[in-house]
């Protein structure tokens, strides 16, 4: 992906980790979601790192180029 994909408002969803997180994780059968993200907020890694769920979902922390 690159970075003006994430300037185009109509991509992007900006939203609270408490007000997202739970929620969304449960919904996806994604556990501890909201820890997942603090871990890859806290030690990153470049190619990025997909989350899969219970419910046929994933969810993929990256770092844009």
């Amino acid at each position: 992906m690159r970075v003006e994909w994430f300037e185009n408002p109509d991509n992007v969803a900006y939203v609270d980790i408490d007000e997202f997180a739970d929620h969304f994780g449960n919904e996806l059968g994604l556990v501890d979601l909201r820890k997942k993200i603090e871990d890859f907020r806290d030690n990153p890694v470049a190619k990025g790192v997909d989350y899969r769920g219970t419910k046929r979902s994933s969810v993929k922390l990256f770092i844009p180029d």
